[in-house]
């Protein structure tokens, strides 16, 4: 019954946001689980799939599996736990990336390290790690790797390297490229000439999604590339601004930035904008490489909300997005607007509800907060939705915590 009455609650608060025009802030529906066999803080990486959960704080890399206590990874090779920087899990396979001491991946039992010097990384500091999924990213079994000066893949168990010493992007791209394509420029886009490599897009490579169709990795310095079986297009999108995380799905980019929430929805597919719908589209440009066919890749971007958070990570949970918002970036402050445009810094976990819906009518958000009143204690810099382990994991600067319904 008083399940039933706070979902009453929830549908109302709900009608009347949607019918004043406004955002609506409606009672959490999760709550936290607090566990004695939890993980401390701060929370340096967290990543899982299916019912297996993984974390590292500066004290170890920690596994879950299912409803079994967690255990401490022994993990050969890393000389300071405190250097790791991100994890991936794919299935029964762990990859630990760290800065300064390469990528390690568990395997079958085995450990496997790569490192610049024993061939497989363009150097040793890994800022972001992704798997392709089963039905996602590009054909094959592909691990990819962002380092600080450029981006490794292994596929089918061969590594392969990739820096802006050369036509990087172009490499890149024809190692995926179906062949010729026909031409269609969009507005926006240009064909990369020779040379405009490394102007299209650096490195540090910050964030890696694999989604339908493709692969998308983002960079510290105003940059993306999107990567499909048809080619690549580099995108530059604002100034200054750092991608700290990235969710790939069909038809539609989200980007987690050092200024804000990024949408990027692909033109004739996915219609809509972001509530406020009156705010302009944010001012991008792109080059193409190893195509000519500009579709698959013409993207409009724009700013999601009034905010100007710093968002640390992205999960996907059915129809709603969980988005963790950081203190902010003094040097992010004006970089998706400032005090006229309405935006204000947010340092909160959220989830939004039914957000693609909101968005294709270009209607205000209903969402809800997750902080010290839910039962979690510090600022939110991670989120990770796994079905399968019945709940949300939220990995904060003091330590681990587990919500379900």
């Amino acid at each position: 019954m008083r399940h039933s009455c706070k979902k009453l609650f929830a549908v109302l608060f709900l009608c009347a946001g949607i019918l004043a025009g406004c955002a609506t802030v409606i009672p959490s529906e999760y709550g936290a689980t607090h566990q004695k066999d939890t993980i401390p803080g701060p929370i340096l990486a967290l990543a899982g799939d299916r019912d297996i959960v993984v974390a590292a704080n500066p004290e170890g890399v920690y596994l879950r599996e299912g409803q079994n206590p967690w255990r401490e990874l022994e993990i050969p090779g890393i000389t300071d736990i405190q250097k790791v920087t991100a994890l991936a899990v794919a299935g029964k396979e762990i990859c630990v990336g760290t800065d300064g001491e390469g990528v390690h991946v568990l395997s079958k039992g085995v450990w496997e390290i790569r490192t610049a010097r024993y061939d497989g990384l363009p150097d040793d500091h890994v800022r972001s790690l992704a798997f392709d999924g089963p039905d996602e990213g590009l054909p094959g079994d592909n691990l990819w790797v962002g380092t600080e000066t450029g981006l490794a893949i292994r596929s089918s168990g061969e590594w392969e390297t990739y820096s802006p010493e050369g036509e990087w992007m172009l490499a890149l791209a024809e190692k995926v490229s179906e062949g010729e394509s026909s031409t269609y420029l969009g507005s926006g886009y240009g064909i990369a000439g020779q040379g405009e490599d490394s102007r299209s897009f650096r490195p540090p490579v910050t964030a890696i999604s694999a989604g339908p169709g493709g692969v998308v990795f983002g960079g510290a310095n105003s940059r993306l590339a999107i990567l499909s079986t048809g080619g690549l297009a580099a995108v530059r999108i604002m100034e200054d601004v750092e991608i700290l995380d990235i969710l790939m799905e069909e038809d539609v980019i989200w980007m987690g930035t050092n200024g804000g929430l990024i949408w990027g929805g692909l033109s004739g597919r996915n219609l809509g904008a972001p509530w406020p719908a009156h705010r302009k589209d944010v001012s991008w440009r792109g080059d193409l490489f190893a195509t000519r066919d500009a579709r698959p890749f013409l993207y409009q971007w724009h700013v999601v909300g009034y905010n100007a958070g710093k968002v640390f990570s992205l999960a996907r949970e059915n129809e709603s997005l969980w988005v963790a918002y950081g203190r902010p970036d003094p040097r992010a402050a004006n970089l998706v607007g400032g005090e006229d445009s309405g935006l204000r810094p947010i340092t909160e976990l959220r989830r939004y509800l039914s957000i693609n819906d909101h968005i294709a009518r270009k209607q205000a958000f209903a969402y809800e907060i997750y902080s010290k009143k839910t039962g979690i204690l510090g600022d939110a810099t991670h989120v990770l939705f796994l079905p399968e382990s019945g709940g949300v994991w939220v990995g904060t600067t003091d330590g681990l915590f587990f919500l379900e319904k």
